[in-house]
């Protein structure tokens, strides 16, 4: 079976031998708009793989509420017209600290830096739903309902004008397209409505940052905010994207050429050791800023480390076998205690849920509870390559990575690190927990101490 990663390596060839970049709307590849979840589809097919597992439901009363309250912050922006230096579109998923919420990415990076009182955050919805209280670090903070909601609305409305106006060249898409990828019947309608979405949203983005007067804007995951960076782009307004997440290689999100029209100007990274191709951005826009949000949470919270407890690391494609690891080392090891720390999209099913029936020495960690807490709560870490696991490494806890049960958790990068260990069976347990020495990494290269004078220096 082939590899994830070779998988996307061919993905990258394909589109561009089947020059499927080449119709553009507004000077951006309307394959962009559309080539993750086909991507993903691709690589379910082949090998398995899923990012989602969690059902999404819909609260209607509050996506209502927060439409009609977006709306008129949305005017009240476009009649006011205050100046903002710099504008951010904060990550949708929210961490939470006791009874606030905020965004990991971007409010530590707030409160340490020049962007204090100069900055407008807009704050996209998670499945329909936004988090409050919300912790507010020296910034205007205003929900993106209303732009996010009208857009899809209007983007359904339109797409049949949308394929009347572009069907020749939506056809041709698919036709390539269909040559290497399994397409859905409704692709042409999804294809239209995506235009339209696309075509609304710039819209409305543009009418922001008209007002606002913005000289950059911050992004988290450039995927969430294509029509905003075309916008900017448009205006000559520099784009920042922030690193979210450990990437090692070939990704759905990243892979393909650097495309300016549409792709960040610069690219923050977390750590000088990710500095690399896999973002799909020129190594020379790429700049190490390291990671606020050690510093900023570490002030704030104070925690202690529980004995003998391990915190299992899963994500959506490997669920199955982190439960299979942790049963095997539950019963093996009934003096620790495990909590398997679940991907925000992840979820058990209800065969998965009745194996952890009766298990007194396993529970579900709170996912709604930020990770870096339940590092910092638990002794050991063991996981595959999920962030949460490099992340408990920079701050020098004991790391297993699984080597069996169908896992295979090396990674090329993984040699610079000092640290990790390989569990290769189950017996490995015992040895690791007893001679993995904890040491401080911190400065290491996965996530750097916050360098507030180069990220000062950035802004304009």
């Amino acid at each position: 079976m082939r590899s994830e990663n070779e998988i996307l390596k061919e993905i990258k060839i394909k589109e561009k031998s089947l020059n499927l970049y080449s119709f553009k709307i507004l000077g951006v590849a309307v394959w962009r708009l559309v080539r993750f979840p086909v991507r993903v589809n691709k690589i379910n097919k082949e090998i398995g793989f899923t990012n989602r597992t969690t059902k999404v439901r819909i609260p209607f009363r509050e996506v209502l509420f927060n439409y009609v309250t977006s709306f008129f912050q949305f005017i009240g922006i476009i009649l006011r017209r205050k100046k903002y230096k710099y504008l951010v579109l904060a990550f949708p998923r929210l961490s939470q600290q006791d009874e606030g919420y905020f965004d990991k990415f971007t409010d530590p990076l707030i409160a340490q830096s020049n962007l204090k009182s100069n900055t407008l955050v807009l704050q996209r919805n998670l499945s329909g739903k936004q988090f409050s209280p919300r912790y507010n670090e020296d910034a205007d903070y205003k929900i993106s309902d209303f732009i996010d909601y009208t857009s899809k609305l209007i983007g359904v409305l339109i797409a049949p004008v949308i394929y009347i106006i572009y069907g020749k060249k939506i056809h041709k898409l698919v036709k390539d397209a269909s040559m290497y990828f399994s397409l859905s019947k409704k692709i042409r309608s999804i294809i239209s409505y995506k235009i339209g979405e696309f075509l609304i949203h710039y819209f409305f983005s543009s009418l922001i940052l008209k007002a606002i007067g913005a000289r950059q804007i911050f992004v988290v995951d450039r995927i969430v905010f294509l029509p905003f960076i075309r916008a900017a782009k448009v205006k000559n307004i520099e784009v920042l994207e922030l690193q979210h997440g450990i990437t090692h290689s070939e990704t759905v999100l990243y892979t393909g050429d650097y495309q300016p029209e549409i792709d960040p100007d610069i690219f923050l990274n977390f750590g000088v050791k990710w500095i690399g191709e896999q973002f799909s951005i020129p190594i020379k826009k790429q700049v190490n800023i390291g990671w606020a949000y050690n510093s900023w949470l570490l002030v704030k919270a104070d925690i202690e480390v529980n004995q003998k407890t391990v915190l299992m690391v899963s994500s959506p494609a490997i669920t199955d076998k982190i439960l299979k690891t942790t049963l095997e080392l539950a019963e093996q090891y009934s003096t620790y205690s495990f909590s398997i720390r679940l991907h925000p999209q992840e979820a058990l099913s209800s065969a998965q849920q009745k194996q952890l029936h009766n298990r007194k020495n396993i529970v579900l960690d709170n996912k709604n509870i930020d990770s870096l807490i339940s590092v910092l709560k638990h002794e050991v870490i063991i996981g595959e390559n999920s962030s949460v696991v490099y992340e408990a490494l920079s701050l020098g806890k004991k790391i297993g990575k699984i080597m069996f049960n169908g896992l295979d958790s090396k990674k090329k990068l993984d040699s610079k690190f000092e640290g990790l260990k390989y569990l290769y069976g189950i017996k490995d347990f015992s040895f690791f927990v007893s001679n993995a020495s904890k040491k401080n990494i911190s400065s290491s290269g996965i996530y750097d101490t916050f360098d507030k004078k180069k990220f000062n220096k950035l802004l304009k």
